[in-house]
């Protein structure tokens, strides 16, 4: 069966999924491919990318995910009455992805410290130029007053002419 857009993790094309084991299963499958989601975006940071590398589906999985958890929550009967089984492979699948998404945050943490330490010392680098000689940088050095030499006379346009 293809897969419209407007299709579930279940694969019905109208809406959510109409039964609590329905549920229970797209939540699986979303899981799954949230967890593996996750740790390609991870894996692409980690390799110098960027996360948009490996696509831009994440928003609309976590979406159809916290809707569909959202909505089987609500249905505490339906909810009770699923199988031992059934509800294993979701607490499995539920601790994996809750452990992708903390790899993944501390992941990106420790990549804006790093883009944020690069940024830091090319702002103090640049700085540092730029009082080395006036604002100048080296390039200009000899061609400004020096500012140890304070009895140089400042000369300035006269406009009254």
């Amino acid at each position: 069966m293809a897969s419209s857009p407007g299709a579930t993790a279940s694969g019905s094309a109208i809406g959510a999924p109409a039964t609590a084991s329905e549920r229970a299963a797209a939540l699986i499958e979303l899981a799954g491919r949230l967890a593996e989601l996750l740790q390609q975006e991870a894996a692409a940071i980690a390799g110098g990318g960027t996360p948009n590398a490996v696509g831009n589906d994440r928003h609309a999985l976590i979406q159809r995910y916290d809707e569909t958890a959202r909505v089987l929550r609500l249905d505490r009967a339906g909810l009770a009455g699923l199988s031992p089984e059934l509800l294993e492979r979701l607490r499995r699948e539920a601790r994996t992805l809750a452990e992708a998404a903390a790899a993944h945050a501390e992941l990106l943490r420790v990549a804006s410290e790093a883009q944020r330490r690069t940024v830091d010392g090319l702002f103090r680098a640049v700085n540092r130029e730029r009082t080395a000689a006036n604002g100048y940088g080296r390039a200009l050095r000899g061609l400004s007053p020096s500012p140890a030499r304070r009895d140089t006379p400042m000369l300035g346009l006269d406009t009254r002419l």
